[in-house]
């Protein structure tokens, strides 16, 4: 972005420069070279203005990004979870495809960031943030950071059956992958609660439903997935 601002800024001052050499008649033979002067001025300026277009529709889409994306993990954060997953909630029950949500927590983050520092803490998050992204369809599913170290992942088109073998494979791969922080291996385990959608209700009653089966597996002894009932 910076290359192209550049770019522009130098085709605006060569117009600066052509049109000085307009008023000021430093072209050889003015009455010939009149045109080619109008002509180059409005290429510059084409140009200068395409350039600067660019610029701008890059910034718009970097601000659209990043109003809704979550800067640490890279996945979509609260609200676009949200607008995203009533959207997409609508869709599956018009089409009449199976839609579920996972609500998952961290086990002990707040020890990680007491034990370790919170740099160890954004290191864990990012970690859980690529395994997330290894086992869930991006195109077809949403994964979203719903706060602190809560993420919600909104599944489409599985059974509670296969709904669940996800959710273990996540955490499995967590528990069995420790992460290297500096010369500590941190072992991360997280607690997930499932709820399969029932046609009836709304998306944040739906991940309520999801809280209240993860909270079942926090006060179980963590480390494991229940489904809502």
């Amino acid at each position: 972005m910076l290359v192209i601002s550049v770019h522009a800024a130098l085709h605006t001052f060569s117009l600066i420069l052509a049109s000085s050499d307009l008023l000021f008649g430093l072209a050889k033979s003015a009455s010939e070279s009149l045109p080619i002067y109008y002509i180059a001025i409005c290429m510059s300026l084409a140009k200068a203005f395409a350039l600067l277009a660019m610029v701008i529709e890059k910034l718009i889409n970097d601000l659209k990004i990043a109003a809704e994306i979550d800067g640490m993990t890279g996945l979509a954060n609260r609200s676009s979870l949200i607008d995203r997953g009533e959207e997409l909630l609508m869709r599956c029950r018009e089409e009449g495809v199976k839609f579920a949500v996972l609500f998952v927590d961290i086990d002990q983050f707040k020890a990680i960031n007491d034990d370790l520092g919170h740099h160890a803490g954004d290191i864990a998050l990012k970690a859980f943030a690529s395994i997330v992204k290894d086992i869930f369809d991006e195109e077809d599913d949403i994964c979203g950071r719903y706060g602190g170290e809560e993420f919600v992942c909104l599944l489409t088109g599985d059974s509670a059956t296969n709904v669940v073998r996800k959710s273990e494979m996540l955490r499995s791969r967590l528990a069995h992958k420790p992460i290297r922080i500096g010369g500590h291996a941190l072992t991360m385990t997280v607690s997930i609660g499932v709820a399969t959608d029932d046609g009836e209700i709304c998306l944040l009653r739906l991940i309520k439903r999801a809280d209240g089966a993860l909270y079942e597996s926090k006060n179980s002894g963590r480390d494991r997935v229940t489904l809502a009932v």
